[in-house]
């Protein structure tokens, strides 16, 4: 494994690597919107299917009908408002219903301004955009993407990548360094409630494991002053949460969904869990 001594052969690896990857991939792997919804004009039959289901609940129910996956003739899916008072003013959500021999709802979450869908994705189903949140299927459920708003990745520099190659290769014995090939390292300059940082994501199966990456934050002296983790070295900024310092909350991805952390504590400030999958209609 690679030593302390063979730092600077490897950042130069690390170089070579990030100068080969394509630029802004993360940028160009964002979801695009390729269709909108709209409760304005609604479907008389989807709405009185979605009424019989909750409209015991809710006095408001408007549903419209989608194609949450390529179009078939095997499903049905809607998309439904639901709410209480004039125009869903009270407890207004809105919900995605998938028929599999019964209704199932496969996602809720309050009302947003903006709703849309991206086209199929791998895992064969849409994505679904709410007011700029991506919440992407995993082939088991709905599961929140971390913001990109505010975030422009970059290549590394060659201090940037020294520094990871500090970072990463403590613990390790000198030895053979095709062993530990160099990770994928992504760079966001970031404004930190008025001085400039850095968030740096490391990605590589020998650094991440089967567990999740480490994302350095740096200050404008190349200083790590937290060291955060994050599967897949995905990360992002809260568009509302913000931490004792006024700095927009770091956003990790986890298993459960998303850990929204102070950049200033590291403390957890809230968190967006992965949609759960319920009958549709029933009391939540």
């Amino acid at each position: 494994m690679m030593g302390r001594t063979s730092l600077a052969s490897w950042a130069a690896g690390l170089v070579l690597a990030s100068l080969s990857s394509v630029a802004g991939a993360q940028d160009t792997d964002r979801a695009v919107a390729t269709e909108t919804i709209s409760f304005e004009k609604t479907d008389p039959q989807a709405t009185q299917i979605a009424r019989r289901m909750y409209g015991n609940t809710f006095s408001h129910v408007r549903a419209v009908r989608v194609w949450l996956e390529a179009p078939s003739d095997a499903a049905e899916q809607l998309f439904v408002e639901l709410g209480n008072g004039r125009d869903c003013a009270e407890d207004c959500v809105q919900i995605a219903l998938f028929h599999n021999e019964q209704w199932l709802e496969i996602f809720r979450r309050p009302r947003a301004e903006q709703l849309a869908l991206t086209g199929v994705a791998a895992t064969g189903m849409k994505s679904i955009i709410a007011d700029g949140r991506v919440w992407s299927w995993n082939a088991r459920s709905y599961v929140p993407e971390p913001n990109k708003d505010g975030l422009t990745r970059r290549d590394a520099t060659e201090t940037e990548l020294a520094i990871v190659a500090e970072q990463v290769s403590g613990g390790y014995d000198a030895g053979d360094r095709s062993a530990f090939a160099p990770p994928e390292v992504d760079v966001y300059d970031v404004d930190m409630n008025g001085y400039l940082g850095k968030l740096i994501a490391v990605r590589s199966p020998e650094v991440c494991g089967q567990s999740s990456c480490p994302i350095y934050l740096l200050n404008a002296q190349d200083q790590i002053f937290r060291v955060l983790r994050s599967l897949e070295g995905e990360v992002g900024l809260s568009r509302r949460v913000r931490d004792e310092q006024g700095f927009r909350g770091i956003e990790l991805l986890t298993r459960n969904g998303i850990s929204i952390v102070s950049s200033t504590s590291g403390k957890r400030l809230a968190s967006l869990p992965v949609q759960e999958i319920t009958i549709a209609g029933a009391q939540r």
